[in-house]
């Protein structure tokens, strides 16, 4: 099967990655002259490593990126320190990443302490994310953790992250930031940026294609292949991944368009952690089977293919992906979109098979 991803980033350099390896001909539009999206870096001729543009790490936790890693042969790039988190009050720094580092913390008093606790423990050890997609963290936290430790702690925070929207961010979000969280933070020798170049490394090894500095223009219905994406070059596609942003979808790809704008909520970016909305997924364009000649935008993962167009013949992925089985499923057809930190793993990936594409 000829498949199209849009963007790049970690997320679509992990679904081109996965694709391939499972034998189909993927090609990776990315409109940058560089890939890696919001992991990407900038390096200086003195610098030994690249700096990332937007801050990352990883929590030891985070199965399903880790076990990527191991896939493509770079565990040993991986380390762990243990930082110091503090928060800044009254012009000095307090460390504020243990039950007795919150308790001796002077910004809070003891009822706000007591709620804080409570509510931490419950975002820590509860599984029961999807109540939590139906209210902002300024809702949530000023009720169950209270205004004083919301007011002090979590808004400034969200301000400095999300600006103008921190009114916005879904609680399922901040969710994941606690419930995940580790002691120690992963980083990857050669910064992100390192990361980023080995996937791409093992995805062309596999017979992926990236195109740089080559956006997508337009996407149009063929009766032969399926679709056309128009990209300097015209490829004829059967499906297309759609890992980017609704900021940088082009106007002339109204199946995207109307998708992002009019579609399902869950539209959105897949990695990063900046969700202002709900939890998201990627967006999958294929022919549409019931109006000829158009063609269908649907947010119901890859795992779709599973049903729609792809013959017998999958592939298990790694065990990691086991820890999403609770993750609702779309139309009983393999799991549902992954949340968290999770760049790409659906929970089948569709082994090509003899077809028209």
């Amino acid at each position: 099967m000829n498949i199209a991803v849009i963007g790049a980033g970690v997320a679509g350099l992990a679904a081109a990655h996965d694709l391939a390896l499972a034998g189909h001909d993927v090609t990776l539009y990315e409109a940058a002259g560089e890939p890696g999206g919001l992991a990407s870096g900038f390096r200086d001729p003195n610098w030994d490593w690249p700096l990332e543009r937007f801050y990352h790490h990883w929590f030891q936790s985070d199965n399903d990126v880790l076990g990527l890693i191991n896939e493509i042969g770079a565990s040993n790039k991986v380390f762990f320190p243990r930082p110091i988190t503090a928060m800044w009050h009254q012009g000095q720094a307090h460390p504020f990443d243990s039950p007795v580092a919150v308790l001796r913390y002077p910004g809070l008093s003891w009822p706000a302490k007591f709620r804080f606790g409570l509510a931490g423990l419950y975002l820590r050890f509860t599984g029961q994310w999807q109540v939590l997609e139906r209210i902002t963290v300024e809702e949530w936290a000023t009720r169950w953790m209270g205004p004083e430790a919301y007011r002090r702690l979590w808004q400034p925070m969200l301000i400095s992250k999300f600006g103008d929207y921190y009114r916005q961010v879904n609680m399922a979000w901040f969710w994941a930031r606690i419930y995940k969280r580790s002691p120690r933070l992963g980083y990857f020798e050669g910064g992100f940026q390192g990361f980023v170049d080995v996937l791409v490394a093992q995805a062309v090894r596999h017979g992926a294609a990236l195109r740089l500095r080559t956006p997508v223009k337009a996407i149009t219905p063929d009766p032969d292949s399926g679709i056309v994406v128009h990209a300097g070059e015209e490829l004829h596609a059967c499906l297309i991944l759609v890992e980017t942003r609704r900021s940088f979808i082009h106007p002339g790809v109204p199946p995207l368009v109307d998708a992002y704008d009019h579609g399902d909520p869950h539209v959105g970016q897949l990695m990063g952690g900046d969700v202002v909305e709900r939890a998201v997924t990627p967006v999958v364009v294929m022919p549409d089977e019931g109006h000829h000649g158009e063609l269908h935008a649907t947010t119901d993962d890859v795992a779709t293919l599973d049903c729609a167009h792809v013959r017998p013949g999958v592939r298990e992925p790694r065990k990691a992906r086991q820890e999403n089985r609770t993750t609702p499923r779309p139309r009983g057809c393999g799991p549902g979109p992954h949340r968290g930190t999770s760049p790409w793993r659906p929970g089948r990936i569709p082994r090509a098979a003899p077809s028209a594409c």
